[in-house]
């Protein structure tokens, strides 16, 4: 009986449950980007794999989506190089007699944060939608599954931090290089530079460490510069202390040649004086005996002169003596004949 009964009730029941409600729950947010209100994001609605509608955030980034009674849908809000996000929504479960043309369900998200996603963060979590929205009985409202919203608030709070670890990291190595490029340490400086734009290789984080590598080869090219300056100045010193030796070198022969050489002309200053000396005493000693010579040799001349006029005197005498004698014989034969 009471089994009858109750089929009863439900087949009664049956017809109203399945009755087609009139209302449609909104979902109200705005996009942001930056801490501003972004206009021209991507706002799609999907029930399942289905497309069900498509619109763009407004002038501040508001938007508004209209989902049907009795479906599952997924608001996914998307910008171009940002990470996309998603809304997860459930109309099932509204009574009939509450879903009358009176009920006008809405619920409004603070806001949807459109970023670009930072090199080797995980975001696999915003995989999952951030917010699951359904009716909730005991409220004869629509609300937020709480735990679903606490454990996705976590879940972006690791990720902020990891974001804020990164940034920070990076822009610690980017103070680092400044250091060190205001220490002229151009290799280090570039190294740190190099390593900041590998931490998050993208705009607007890139721009900086870019712009100072720029900085670092006019650092190199100025090093480069003042050692080739230095180079230059050493260079100069060594060129200008080898010709200080070479002239000291030289100056020091020149001396010792002019020293060698006054010795030297004094050698044969002396050796011409002895010589001339010598050759002087040799042409007096040559005149001397010359001298000797002719005078023994006019004193012989003279002897000999005389010794001739002497035996031509003598002959004279013996030949006037003969001829005295001849002309004595002659006569005394002469006188003995006669």
């Amino acid at each position: 009986m009471n089994f009858k009964s109750g089929i009863v009730f439900v087949l009664f029941l049956l017809p109203a449950l399945f009755l087609p409600q009139a209302w449609t729950f909104r979902v109200l947010s705005t996009v942001e980007k930056d801490g501003k209100g972004l206009s021209g994001a991507s706002i799609k609605l999907y029930q399942g794999a289905k497309l069900l509608s498509q619109s763009v955030s407004g002038q501040d980034g508001d938007f508004a989506v209209e989902m049907p009674p009795n479906g599952d849908y997924m608001i996914v809000v998307s910008y171009a190089e940002c990470n996309t996000k998603k809304i997860q929504v459930s109309t099932f479960g509204v009574p009939p007699e509450v879903g009358d043309d009176r009920f006008r369900p809405s619920f409004e998200i603070g806001g949807v944060t459109m970023a670009k996603p930072l090199y080797s963060i995980d975001y696999s979590a915003l995989n999952t939608p951030l917010v699951k929205i359904g009716y909730i009985p005991e409220d004869k409202k629509f609300d937020h599954d709480e735990n679903h919203t606490e454990q996705m608030l976590k879940a972006l709070g690791k990720i902020k931090d990891a974001e804020k670890a990164l940034i920070q990291k990076q822009l610690s190595t980017c103070k680092s290089g400044d250091e060190a490029l205001k220490k002229k340490e151009c290799d280090l400086a570039k190294k740190l530079y190099e390593e900041a734009i590998a931490l998050i290789p993208q705009q607007p984080f890139e721009v900086y460490p870019k712009e100072q590598l720029l900085k670092v080869q006019a650092c190199f090219d100025k090093k480069d510069e003042l050692l080739k300056k230095q180079t230059d100045e050493l260079a100069a010193k060594a060129a200008a202390e080898k010709a200080a030796q070479q002239k000291a070198e030289a100056d020091r022969l020149a001396k010792e040649k002019a020293e060698a050489d006054k010795v030297s002309a004094e050698q044969a200053a002396k050796e011409k004086a002895e010589k001339d000396k010598q050759a002087a005493a040799l042409a007096a000693a040559s005149k001397a005996e010359t001298e000797r010579l002719a005078k023994e040799k006019a004193a012989a001349d003279k002897l000999a002169i005389e010794q001739a006029e002497k035996e031509k005197a003598e002959k004279q005498i013996l030949s006037e003596a003969t001829a005295t004698m001849a002309k004595a014989e002659t006569e005394r034969l002469a006188k003995e004949k006669a």
